[in-house]
C-alpha cells in the first residue's frame, strides 16, 4: 500500500506518528490547505513545490505527497532531505542502484573535465615525443629543466582553477549570476596579471633559473632558448585555465574538451612541420606549442562569452572581490607551492646525473606527469558535488565513492605509466640504451602513481570541506621529510632509482596524513550526528507526550 493511501487508512494516529519522525514543519505548507486532488495519490504525480529546511524542490515522492493530506486534517508534518535519502536507499539493492547512478554522474563530469589539467601536459608530451623521435638525446635531456621551470609557475596557479570553480559554483547555487560573473572576471584579471609577471621573469632570468635547477653545462644553451620562447605563452596558459574552470563551474565540460583537442592537433601539426620538415629542433617545438596555446585560449574566451550562462566583463576587481578570491586562493596556492618545491628537488636530483639518465628520466617523468594530472578531476568532482550535500549519510556515501574511485584511477594510471617503458619505449626515443634505464624505475613510478591518486581524492574531499589549513600544514611536513631524504642520499650512489624513491616517499606521507585526517573527521562527524539525533528523539518524545496528555 502506498504511503499516501496509508495516510487515509490510518488517519489522525498516523499523522502523529509521522510528526514524531519529522519534527520540523514545512514552512510553505504550515497552514491548512485544500488537497489538490488525485495527483497527491500518485507516487510521482504531485506538482506542488515544498520548501523545507531551506531547500526548495518539487514534490516527487509520496514522502512529500502526504503534506497535502496532513494539512487537510489540520496537522503538520516534516519533509527532510535525510528522510528522502534514507527511503531511497532503504535496502542493499537500492543502495547499489544509488551508487551506480552517482558513479555515472562522476564519470560524466570527470571525463570531459580531464581537459583542464591535461592541457599543458599534453603539449609538453607532444614536444617530448617529437624531440625524441627527430632530434638527439641532448635536446631531449634539455627539456627536463625547462619543463620543470615552466610547469612550476603554471602548476602553482592551478589553485586559481580550484578557486574559480568553487566561487562561481557557489554563486550559481544561490542564483547570483551577476556575482558569478564578477567572480569570474576577477579570476581572469588575476590570471592575466600573474601571466604577464611570469612572462617577464622567464624572459629576464631564464639562464639563472636553468642553472639553479642543477642542469649539466651542456644542457644550458638549448634549455634557455626553449624556455624564452615558451615564456610568451604564460598569460595564455593561465587565462585558459580560468576560462576552462568558468565553463566547468557551469557544468559545461564539453567546450574545454573540444578546445584542448584542437590545441593538441595544432601542436602535433606544428611539431611535425617545424621539427621534422624544417629541422628546427627545440625552437620549433617551443613555437608550435606557443601558437597552439594562443589559438586555444582565444577559442575558450569566445566560448565563455557566447555559450556560457556566466559571461565575464573586462573590469578591475574591487578590494572586496580580491579578498573573496584570496580567501581560497591563498591557502590553495600554498599547497601547490610546497608540491612544486618537492618536484623541484626531484628534478634537480635527476638533472644532476649523466645525460643518458636525465633523458630516460625525462621521458618517464612526462608520462608520469600526464597520468598524474588525470587525477585532478577527482578534486574537481569533490568541489562540485560535496558542498551541496547536507545529509550526513549521503555525504559519507559520497566520500566512500570518491575514495574508491581514487584507488581505481590510481591503479589504472599506474598500469598505463609503467606500460610505456616495458612495451612502448620506442614511441618516445629510438635510443635503445635508454630503454633499460626506463624499466629500472618503473616500479617506483607505479607505487607513486597509486599513492598520488589516493592523496588527490582525499585532498579534494578536504578542500570541499574548507580544511585548507590542514592541507597546507601536511604539505609542509611532507616537504620537510623529502628535503631530509634527498640530503641523506646525496653522495650515496643511489642514482636515478633513489630519486624516484623520493617521489614515493613524498606521496606516501601525503596519502597517510590526508586519509587519516579524513577518516578521523568522518568519525567525529558521525558521533556528533548520532548525539544530535539522540537529542532530537528526546525532544520529539516530550512533544508527543505533551500532545497526548493535552
Amino acid at each position: 500500500m502506498r504511503l499516501s493511501q496509508q495516510h487515509h487508512s490510518l488517519g489522525r494516529f498516523h499523522t502523529k506518528q509521522w510528526q514524531a519522525v519529522c519534527p520540523v514543519v514545512c514552512s510553505k505548507h504550515s497552514k491548512a490547505q485544500p488537497c489538490i486532488g488525485s495527483l497527491c495519490n500518485s507516487w510521482l504525480g504531485c506538482k506542488r513545490s515544498c520548501k523545507f529546511a531551506g531547500y526548495t524542490d518539487m514534490c516527487q515522492r509520496s514522502l512529500y505527497n502526504k503534506e497535502s493530506h496532513a494539512n487537510t486534517l489540520g496537522h503538520r508534518r516534516v519533509v527532510t532531505k535525510a528522510a528522502v535519502f534514507a527511503e531511497s536507499v532503504s535496502d542493499e539493492s537500492s543502495m547499489w542502484q544509488w551508487r551506480k547512478a552517482q558513479l555515472c554522474k562522476i564519470g560524466m563530469f570527470a571525463g570531459p573535465a580531464l581537459s583542464i589539467p591535461l592541457a599543458d601536459p599534453i603539449m609538453s608530451l607532444v614536444d617530448t615525443v617529437c624531440i625524441g623521435q627527430y632530434t638527439g638525446t641532448l635536446e631531449l635531456a634539455a627539456l627536463g629543466p625547462t619543463m620543470l621551470i615552466f610547469n612550476l609557475f603554471t602548476y602553482v596557479f592551478t589553485a586559481i582553477t580550484i578557486t574559480t570553480v568553487s566561487l562561481v559554483a557557489d554563486k550559481l547555487r544561490t542564483q547570483d549570476v551577476d556575482g558569478a560573473g564578477d567572480a569570474l572576471s576577477s579570476a581572469l584579471f588575476v590570471a592575466t596579471t600573474f601571466g604577464l609577471i611570469i612572462q617577464a621573469v622567464l624572459l629576464c632570468c631564464s639562464e639563472q633559473m636553468v642553472m639553479f635547477t642543477g642542469a649539466a653545462p651542456a644542457l644550458l644553451a638549448p634549455s634557455v632558448t626553449y624556455l624564452k620562447i615558451r615564456a610568451w605563452s604564460a598569460p595564455a596558459v593561465l587565462i585558459s585555465m580560468v576560462a576552462q574552470a568558468g565553463l566547468l563551474a557551469q557544468q559545461d565540460a564539453f567546450a574545454p574538451f573540444i578546445w584542448v583537442a584542437v590545441q593538441s592537433i595544432l601542436n602535433v601539426i606544428g611539431d611535425l612541420v617545424l621539427i621534422k620538415h624544417f629541422q628546427q629542433g627545440l625552437t620549433g617545438a617551443a613555437w608550435a606549442t606557443v601558437l597552439s596555446q594562443l589559438i586555444g585560449t582565444v577559442g575558450l574566451i569566445w566560448m565563455l562569452r557566447f555559450r556560457g550562462q556566466v559571461r565575464p566583463r573586462p573590469q578591475i576587481p574591487t578590494l572586496q572581490q580580491l579578498q573573496e578570491l584570496s580567501s581560497t586562493f591563498g591557502p590553495a596556492s600554498l599547497i601547490y607551492v610546497f608540491k612544486c618545491l618537492c618536484y623541484m628537488l626531484l628534478q634537480g636530483s635527476a638533472t644532476a646525473l649523466k645525460p643518458a639518465l636525465v633523458a630516460a628520466h625525462q621521458v618517464l617523468w612526462q608520462v608520469w606527469n600526464l597520468c598524474a594530472f588525470g587525477h585532478v578531476p577527482l578534486e574537481q568532482a569533490a568541489l562540485a558535488f560535496l558542498p551541496g550535500i547536507q545529509n550526513r549519510q549521503e555525504y559519507t556515501e559520497w566520500v566512500k565513492l570518491l575514495a574508491g574511485v581514487g584507488l581505481f584511477v590510481g591503479v589504472v594510471t599506474a598500469l598505463l605509466a609503467t606500460g610505456v617503458p616495458y612495451y612502448l619505449p620506442f614511441l618516445f626515443t629510438p635510443d635503445v640504451q635508454l630503454w633499460p634505464i626506463m624499466k629500472s624505475i618503473a616500479p617506483q613510478c607505479a607505487i607513486s602513481m597509486v599513492l598520488c591518486a589516493l592523496d588527490v581524492s582525499a585532498s579534494g574531499i578536504l578542500m570541499a570541506s574548507k580544511d585548507l589549513l590542514f592541507l597546507a600544514r601536511a604539505m609542509a611536513i611532507s616537504f620537510t621529510a623529502v628535503v631530509i631524504y634527498f640530503k641523506a642520499i646525496t653522495g650515496q650512489g643511489w642514482q636515478l632509482g633513489g630519486t624516484w624513491w623520493g617521489l614515493c616517499l613524498f606521496f606516501c606521507i601525503r596519502a597517510v596524513q590526508s586519509c587519516h585526517h579524513l577518516y578521523s573527521s568522518q568519525q567525529s562527524a558521525q558521533q556528533m550526528h548520532t548525539i544530535s539525533g539522540f537529542e532530537s528523539d528526546k525532544l520529539r518524545a516530550v512533544a508527543i507526550t505533551a500532545e497526548a496528555s493535552g
